[in-house]
């Protein structure tokens, strides 16, 4: 071990730049790396922050790891947002990155809000079914009846679900073989449409009809 490892570890922070700096009072920087087993490069990096520092020992030696650690790292205020919208509502980060953009006009990817979850140990509550799948959790109680639909989509004739007799009925009779459902998850009212295609615009505008048929009815609330 060089003496400048022993006096690293001897419990003394800057006992080794002590040291160099005393021995270049009477000893070249060659030499000095001789007797430190050092780099003579290191010497002269040392000696110049000493100069410049006005002989402050401390500032010869820099703090380990980048100058700016996690220079991409999403800003403090916004990672604050998203932790609390995600303790609001429980949405997962796919949801929220939609929500974000929708509402604040902030494009985050998912997989950037994902990380700062997981960072602040922040998981969506679910809830554990019958068949054994998880769905995540909702408060009913901060819900209104018709304030919040969940939408999705589904193949009919995947043979699985229906008697072999329907099956044989849809292809038949050229029957849609796509569902879309609407569901109010406070009073799990649910609206159905069928499609021939599983497509973008089959699925706005089942959406576009289902808002248009609350409002006739003069529900106000937002989806």
């Amino acid at each position: 071990m060089t003496l400048y490892n022993k006096l690293k570890h001897s419990g003394n922070p800057y006992a080794q730049i002590q040291t160099m700096i005393h021995l270049l009072e009477k000893h070249t920087p060659k030499e000095v790396a001789e007797i430190m087993g050092i780099s003579v490069r290191w010497v002269y990096t040392i000696r110049k922050r000493y100069l410049d520092s006005g002989g402050d020992v401390s500032n010869c030696l820099l703090k380990p790891g980048p100058k700016s650690p996690m220079p991409n790292r999403t800003p403090r205020h916004l990672e604050q947002l998203v932790v609390q919208l995600a303790k609001e509502t429980n949405l997962g980060p796919h949801r929220l990155s939609v929500a974000l953009k929708r509402s604040f006009n902030i494009c985050l990817s998912p997989f950037t809000i994902r990380n700062i979850l997981r960072r602040y140990g922040v998981r969506c509550r679910k809830y554990k079914t019958v068949n054994g799948n998880r769905r995540y959790k909702a408060d009913l109680e901060k819900y209104k009846p018709l304030e919040f639909l969940q939408i999705d989509a589904k193949y009919v004739a995947d043979q699985s679900a229906l008697p072999k007799e329907a099956y044989a009925a849809i292809y038949m009779n050229n029957l849609p073989k796509y569902q879309f459902t609407a569901i109010d998850i406070k009073t799990r009212l649910r609206f159905i449409g069928y499609a021939y295609s599983l497509s973008f615009s089959n699925g706005l505008s089942f959406m576009l009809f289902v808002e248009s048929w609350l409002r006739s009815f003069v529900v106000k609330q937002r989806k």
